[in-house]
């Protein structure tokens, strides 16, 4: 059907013109003529789309892993998926740097995650002399949420910093102030009174910590 209609309105173009008596055709059939007109275009578009179709851009399958160059950028990327439902199948996705920077980064959003194990494999993964390095990184992120007071969330992170660099005045003090606030006593001393030995400065840092201290006598 497609075809004889089409056949149709080219012949009756065809005639048309070869008649050349453009002038003398009357309404009706100068409307036929550019619908003609109109139906052939609309029929050469058509074909054109199934010759030469638009090409669309490849997009990157969802299981790909993409690898960012740099340790903050990288966190700054994977940080809305910091979370305990997230953060596994990310890490495959956007899979951290290959240096000490990014298994911080790494360790720091698995933190986040309450998946504090899995934070601690990845440092302990790096070679002996990175892990303090490591450390760092995995202080800078947990730092702001003790200052939040997030104290749930802070204190496994800041014992974790402490599992590598046991002498961090700051995370002495948010782990010790973290776990009076959550009824942990003896970590709470443990940790404070550390801190006091190694702070000698008079505010209010050690004026919280010796505060507690005498609360814990």
């Amino acid at each position: 059907m497609f075809k004889e209609t089409f056949k149709g309105y080219a012949r009756l173009l065809i005639l048309s013109i070869a008649s050349n008596k453009s002038s003398m055709l009357n309404n009706s059939m100068k409307l036929l003529y550019w619908i003609g007109i109109f139906y052939i275009v609309i029929c050469l578009l058509f074909i054109a789309k199934q010759v030469f179709p638009i090409p669309f851009a490849k997009t990157q399958p969802s299981n790909a892993s993409v690898i960012i160059a740099g340790g903050s950028e990288w966190f700054k990327t994977m940080r809305p998926y910091c979370n305990p439902v997230e953060v596994e199948t990310y890490l495959v996705k956007i899979r951290p740097p290959d240096t000490t920077e990014g298994s911080g980064y790494a360790a720091a959003c698995l933190a986040l995650a309450s998946k504090i194990d899995r934070a601690r494999v990845v440092i302990l993964d790096l070679p002996e002399k990175e892990r303090f390095k490591a450390s760092q990184f995995l202080f800078e992120i947990g730092h702001p949420i003790a200052d939040s007071g997030d104290n749930k969330s802070s204190a496994p992170i800041m014992r974790l910093v402490l599992e590598f660099d046991p002498d961090n005045i700051e995370a002495l003090y948010h782990a010790g102030t973290s776990e009076f606030a959550l009824g942990d006593a003896l970590k709470a001393k443990k940790h404070l009174s550390r801190f006091a030995e190694l702070y000698k400065k008079n505010d209010m840092m050690s004026n919280t910590a010796y505060d507690i201290l005498n609360r814990l006598e």
